[in-house]
């Protein structure tokens, strides 16, 4: 949520006696004739708003039911996409949570961090920027609906260190800005305020985590400024150690000479180092964006280039709005291509526009993208992300880029499925570098936007949250399926378009000071039969199927090698080839690994705490000798392990043991072959 000039908020005491009002659809106080002179329709920030209708200067909302959502199946189908059922799951039900941010762990794709603007309805409380965090990939989550790092005026904007550190922007009690940071893995955190006020809105926060970039680690935050001389200008600052410390703020937009302001800045590092920032341009005030501004630096973000407009005669949707009881915005969201693939360095911005840009005929609003494979320098014309006809209403576009596969993924609103209060979550993904697109449905609801009674008019959030690592894509967005406002991720995984369905290694030695990576969408099956499979000492081996792995007993994984067995999609990454001893002793790394049906069966799976592991008759002579079940944590911890008999049920009853809820590997040997399942405790 964003603020703007004419502001003399400095030292307000924040009240929540009374809340905003629109009885028309999205932001009726953009066209509003007779409002006090002191209200500025330009800003979106909550807690500003809070305080017109504390002053008596806007209207109050009631607070009124949404109508009923909804039901859609939860299986999630698309081109390029793992099709797999995916559950909507709610992060908290203890705060409204709206505007998202999302970020995944580099170092651990099961771990992403949310952050929302969370508000207590009764009774009515701002809480801030809230934290929560997953450690099994979206399934559950834990946090908190207080601010992180303590009270402060919403606006968040999460990211994930290569150290591990976690970071979120926000606007501060004072509307000026800051950031806290979490050593712990997001369990408690340090507010570090940039600017104490200044009326600074509309931030974002970035953090270049490409490996072995100069700049590798700083941090990047932007906003823009409503007050002083610089008033409507794009500021950004850095942090070079950890968010301890920032610079004095730069402002970066004035060359663009916007004929109002500049307003919803996002900022992208590149492979190089490099920082973009993109944002929108007003040229005029309450009207819909006209342009878009952009600006790079090459030096770690000592100095920035002159602004430029990189696309003009657009048009968005802030003023016209849409047929949704929300305001909205055409902010843009850009992504930068880090990984090793073929798109490395390629820019990519997004944005809502009514009718084709250039043209801009109403009766149609759509996400378009830009392209820059230069740095900025040209632009590629602009490409429609959104795969249904002209005619329906997709907004709200957030784009992320998977820093190591290269794939493009989109998320927004859309309405082409539903009547014209309501909408569906969408993603739209790409495999190409945004050349073609393929969109599906998300959520497993249609919903009725409707103001957060509380907030401002309109009110329902103006940003929705995506983040992708290693081919796993988190979406989160809010919905209000159940009479409250409240943030849902439904994770799924792309495929790699170079990946074979099935792949069999056999009479196959993978040398020292060698890494091979072996891959498949569905099986694969390692030395079977009298048929062997070695990785020798220093030698690595990296096995990936998107279903099921079979380890024969002709698979060895020597001392000192590497190997690494998961199930997981493709990537287009291949891995690095050793280049010191493996201290590993031939273990093989067991992560989320699993096998064919007809191994042993697992049921109910996903499970509510108890579940049985039934072992396969007795069929054939190869079947005697010693054979071991056990269930483990993903991390490698032994829940249990005994010896079994062909045939056995074996019931583990994972509550009864007060083991948390997530994924657990059973783990099944028999006559040297090694075989896995996951199971969901949920």
């Amino acid at each position: 949520m964003k603020i703007l000039n004419k502001i003399f908020l400095l030292g307000f005491v924040l009240s929540t006696a009374c809340v905003l009002h629109t009885n028309g659809q999205g932001n009726t106080l953009l066209k509003r004739k007779n409002l006090d002179p002191r209200v500025d329709i330009r800003i979106d920030n909550m807690k500003y708003w809070r305080e017109m209708a504390r002053l008596g200067l806007v209207d109050i909302a009631p607070n009124v039911k949404p109508p009923a959502a909804v039901t859609r199946p939860s299986m999630i189908t698309g081109v390029g996409v793992l099709n797999v059922n995916s559950p909507d799951v709610v992060i908290t039900t203890a705060a409204s949570q709206s505007e998202n941010s999302i970020f995944v762990n580099p170092n651990d794709p099961n771990n992403p961090l949310n952050s929302n603007n969370s508000f207590q309805t009764s009774p009515s409380s701002f809480l801030g920027t809230s934290g929560f965090y997953s450690t099994n990939g979206g399934t559950t989550w834990a946090g908190q609906t207080t601010g992180t790092g303590g009270s402060n005026s919403g606006d968040p904007s999460a990211v994930i260190g290569n150290n591990g550190r976690f970071y979120n922007g926000f606007i501060s009690s004072g509307f000026g800005q800051g950031v806290a940071y979490s050593t712990n893995s997001g369990l408690t955190w340090t507010p570090v305020i940039i600017a104490p006020s200044g009326t600074l809105d509309k931030n974002h926060l970035w953090i270049d985590n490409k490996i072995g970039s100069t700049y590798e680690g700083n941090l990047y935050n932007s906003w823009t400024i409503f007050s002083g001389a610089n008033s409507g200008e794009i500021q950004i600052t850095r942090s070079t150690n950890d968010g301890v410390s920032w610079t004095t703020p730069t402002v970066v937009s004035s060359a663009v000479s916007a004929g109002s302001h500049n307003q919803g800045v996002n900022l992208q590092t590149g492979p190089n180092g490099e920082v973009y920032a993109v944002w929108s341009i007003y040229d005029s005030f309450p009207s819909d964006e006209t342009a878009l501004g952009f600006t790079s630096s090459t030096n770690g973000g000592a100095s920035f280039a002159t602004a430029t407009r990189i696309i003009s005669n657009i048009r968005g949707i802030r003023s016209t709005q849409t047929g949704k009881n929300m305001r909205v915005n055409s902010f843009p969201s850009m992504a930068v291509d880090i990984s090793n693939g073929p798109n490395s360095g390629h820019i990519y911005v997004v944005w809502a526009n009514i009718g084709t840009p250039g043209v801009n005929t109403a009766g149609s609003i759509d996400v378009y993208m830009i392209r820059s494979t230069n740095g900025g320098t040209t632009w590629s014309t602009p490409i429609k992300v959104n795969q249904d006809p002209i005619g329906n209403e997709n907004y709200f576009p957030w784009i992320t880029c998977d820093p190591v596969t290269g794939d493009l993924s989109v998320i927004f609103y859309s309405d082409r499925n539903v009547s014209s209060t309501q909408v569906e979550v969408f993603v739209a993904t790409s495999q190409d570098g945004g050349s073609t697109w393929n969109d599906f449905r998300v959520s497993d609801v249609a919903f009725t936007p409707s103001p957060i009674p509380g907030l401002a008019s309109g009110y329902f959030g103006d940003y929705l949250g995506i983040t992708a690592r290693d081919g796993v894509v988190y979406p989160c967005w809010t919905d209000n399926r159940t009479g409250t406002a409240l943030a849902y991720v439904s994770p799924f995984v792309m495929q790699s378009s170079n990946c074979p369905a099935t792949l069999t290694l056999q009479n196959q030695t993978i040398p020292g000071f060698v890494g091979q990576l072996f891959q498949a969408s569905s099986t694969i099956n390692v030395a079977g039969g009298s048929t062997f499979f070695n990785v020798e000492p220093n030698g690595q081996a990296n096995i990936i199927a998107g279903q099921s792995i079979v380890l024969g007993p002709g698979f060895h994984s020597k001392a000192n090698s590497n190997t690494l067995v998961k199930i997981g999609p493709c990537t287009s990454s291949p891995i690095a080839s050793p280049s010191a001893t493996r201290q590993t002793n031939g273990t093989v790394k067991e992560a989320m690994v699993e096998i064919h049906q007809d191994a042993f069966q697992l049921y109910p799976n996903p499970t509510e705490g108890s579940f049985t592991i039934e072992l396969p008759p007795t069929t054939d002579k190869s079947s005697g000798g010693v054979q071991v079940v056990g269930v483990y944590t993903l991390l490698g911890t032994t829940i249990m392990k005994k010896e079994v008999k062909p045939g056995e049920k074996v019931i583990v009853n994972l509550k009864a043991i007060n083991q948390p809820k997530g994924v657990y590997l059973v783990k099944y040997m028999k006559n040297g072959k090694v075989t896995f399942k996951r199971v969901v405790y949920k």
